[in-house]
């Protein structure tokens, strides 16, 4: 859980490649027309750049442990579409992180406001017609 930022999630795999900390989600695909493994849905990429900006991690989920994340967010984020034909690995393009996680956290936060906002009541309250000229006013 990101205590400060408010969403949790998982990662498949985080494991150092060339000296590279590489952030891994697998993806079950199906087949394409030219038969290969299908690409991995793009919103992935958003899911890829939240992790890259965890604040801590899970040691024990039993017994609720957590520590600060250890990695910094220069990772390597890798999808690995897996099929019955095999598998295709596609990385996140560095130049576009910053958008993808400018638009997970823009949903992030509209996700928030309308929790928030299911938790009220009607933001809508019914207000009755003016009264009209010379009609009595009510008293208290």
């Amino acid at each position: 859980m990101e205590p400060e930022r408010g969403y949790a999630g998982t990662i498949d795999l985080v494991a150092r490649i060339g000296g590279q900390v590489c952030l891994v989600d697998y993806k079950t695909r199906g087949t394409d027309r030219e038969g290969q493994v299908k690409s991995p849905d793009p919103k992935v990429i958003m899911q890829l750049a939240a992790a890259a900006k965890a604040e801590e991690h899970s040691i024990d989920p039993v017994a609720g442990t957590w520590e600060p994340w250890p990695f910094d967010t220069d990772v390597m984020l890798l999808a690995v579409a897996l099929g019955e034909v095999g598998a295709r690995t596609f990385t996140a393009r560095p130049s576009s992180m910053p958008a993808y996680w400018s638009k997970f956290w823009a949903l992030h936060r509209t996700w928030q406001a309308q929790y928030q906002l299911l938790q009220q009541p009607s933001g809508l309250i019914e207000i009755g017609p003016p009264p009209q000229p010379g009609a009595a006013r009510p008293v208290d």
